[in-house]
């Protein structure tokens, strides 16, 4: 599997999960609500009317909106935020390609040790995304995610480990 479908298939995983663990439904009313909150600083409140005019719930849909409410939040230390901008920058959807900027922001928010961070370090290491291509660090960040119990990052470790035999 090349390096876009396995960074897509990240970013597919990151989104479906937040929405999915809250059981996030928007509609206008609670994009309203996200609104009022992300206005006075709610860096929850923030990612979510972002992620509310990445999926046009509630709202326009308008990936340039959605990566200024993401990086609003990320600015306040949201590690799952963090990601999202990240990934917006390693697409280049709501702002222009920069994959430097995207290992920045993955690095940021694998500081805080959350595991689809640890994993999008891994994959900037094995694809040489923002980075050289680093098998070794690879490994590394992979076994960070599956020690956090990412288990996502285990087909990935194992593809490195089997290539270098």
């Amino acid at each position: 599997m090349d390096k876009e479908k396995i960074m897509k298939k990240t970013y597919i995983i990151i989104l479906s999960s937040i929405f999915t663990l809250l059981s996030f439904s928007a509609n206008s009313q609670k994009a309203s609500q996200f609104r009022a909150k992300a206005e006075k600083g709610d860096p929850i409140a923030q990612m979510y009317l972002g992620l509310c005019y990445n999926e046009g719930k509630g709202t326009i849909k308008s990936s340039e909106k959605a990566f200024y409410w993401y990086h609003r939040s990320a600015q306040r230390g949201l590690a799952e935020a963090q990601v999202l901008v990240a990934n917006a920058y390693r697409e280049g959807k709501g702002v222009e390609k920069d994959s430097t900027l995207a290992y920045h922001w993955y690095e940021r928010a694998s500081e805080s040790m959350f595991s689809p961070a640890l994993d999008a370090m891994g994959d900037c290491f094995n694809y040489g995304i923002g980075v050289k291509v680093d098998k070794q660090k690879a490994i590394e960040w992979y076994e960070k995610a599956i020690k956090k119990h990412y288990l996502k990052s285990k087909p990935k470790l194992n593809a490195i480990k089997s290539s270098q035999n």
